[in-house]
């Protein structure tokens, strides 16, 4: 819990610390971003106009599956008391986080006037993963190459009497 509050400060520090250029900022700059944000989201639009529908309505079957697992996992939590005595605020945190980006990913892939808010959600989600719970999702191919290259390098896998 106190590595959770720690990291909130932290994240809430260099957003504040973040904001205190902005202002500072020429307006031609502001414009210039404006702009550029302008032509990504009618790029995305197009892209999103292009994709066929049998593979939009597929991607969005599976998140929309995702999300309403991820929900079931949600409830679980909450509702039974083993599960509740095990899971911390950032067990919680993480599994509402990934179920919501999950459901309005599903959105998204139908309706392509809800990419801005999934892209905003993505997002957070990115910032989050490397300090939540979520983490093993970025560092398991890194565990991954260190336990191959440990244990490989020192002969312990696979077992030499396996190997003929």
């Amino acid at each position: 819990m106190i590595r959770f509050g720690r990291t909130v400060g932290l994240m809430a520090a260099a957003l504040v610390l973040g904001t205190l250029d902005a202002s500072a900022q020429a307006v031609s700059l502001q414009a210039e971003m404006l702009k550029d944000w302008t032509a990504l989201r009618d790029t995305m639009a197009k892209i999103a106009a292009e994709m066929p529908e049998d593979i939009a309505t597929l991607m969005a079957l599976v998140l929309g599956l995702g999300a309403i697992f991820g929900a079931a996992g949600g409830i679980m939590r909450l509702a039974d008391q083993n599960l509740r005595a095990l899971s911390t605020p950032d067990d919680h945190f993480a599994v509402w986080l990934v179920t919501v980006w999950m459901a309005v990913g599903a959105a998204a892939t139908l309706n392509a006037a809800l990419l801005a808010s999934f892209y905003v959600l993505s997002a957070v989600t990115l910032v989050y993963a490397p300090m939540g719970k979520i983490r093993h999702c970025l560092y398991f191919f890194f565990s991954r190459v260190f336990f191959g290259r440990f244990f490989g390098r020192r002969a312990v896998l696979p077992h030499p009497e396996s190997v003929r």
